[in-house]
């Protein structure tokens, strides 16, 4: 089984609503929603790709202190180091720009 919850990065609070799938070998095979979530009588011996998305409120908590940050890792003055962060600020592209501001 795969268990798990959905936190903030401050890991104080849930963040809902997240639909998440569970996928085996590039096949999609179970979705959940919500959290806690949990996926149960799962293969021992497969891998699974456990995959969150959210596609309401992009801007839920995002603040001007937020788009300073983006803009001092783009100009080299601070650089975002946390990977969670890097995703979140990134607009799933890998590389912060500033279209993600």
């Amino acid at each position: 089984m795969i268990l798990g919850d959905i936190k903030t990065a401050n890991k104080l609070e849930d963040t809902k609503p997240v639909n998440l799938e569970i996928k085996q070998v590039q096949s999609r095979m179970k979705e959940a929603k919500g959290s806690p979530y949990a996926f149960l009588n799962l293969d021992a011996s497969t891998n699974y790709v456990v995959k969150p998305s959210r596609t309401d409120e992009p801007l839920n908590g995002v603040t001007t202190a937020d788009i300073v940050k983006i803009q001092k890792h783009i100009l080299g003055q601070e650089a975002i180091t946390n990977p969670h962060l890097l995703i979140a600020g990134s607009e799933a592209t890998g590389t912060i720009t500033a279209a993600d501001m």
